[in-house]
């Protein structure tokens, strides 16, 4: 049997080997088979696109700027909170600031 401070080191480096640097679909903080959730750092403009798998959350925590998923356009700032249903579509996000954008 392990002991606990085993267990806890095995899931702190699983947890710290999805950690990965930029990509195109922003800075994968975590992953597992029921979610993955990215960080992107926005400074003009981010295209996302959705399928029809999942839904996506977009949580704001710094800056402001307009989100658009096509005729629709909102407004964000610091601490929105947007959810995008399925689909295929692209989500828009201009403006500059950091967007935690989870894919369930």
């Amino acid at each position: 049997m392990k002991s606990s401070s085993n267990v806890y080191d095995e899931a702190l480096n699983e947890a710290a080997a999805t950690i990965e640097e930029d990509s195109p679909e922003g800075q994968l903080l975590v992953s597992c088979k029921y979610f993955e959730c990215y960080k992107y750092d926005i400074s003009d403009s981010v295209s996302i696109n959705v399928d029809t798998a999942s839904f996506l959350s977009v949580i704001f925590t710094e800056g402001c700027g307009t989100i658009r998923v096509g005729e629709d356009v909102k407004a964000y700032k610091t601490g929105d909170s947007f959810y995008i249903t399925a689909g295929n579509k692209t989500v828009e996000i201009e403006g500059n600031g950091v967007a935690i954008v989870t894919k369930v």
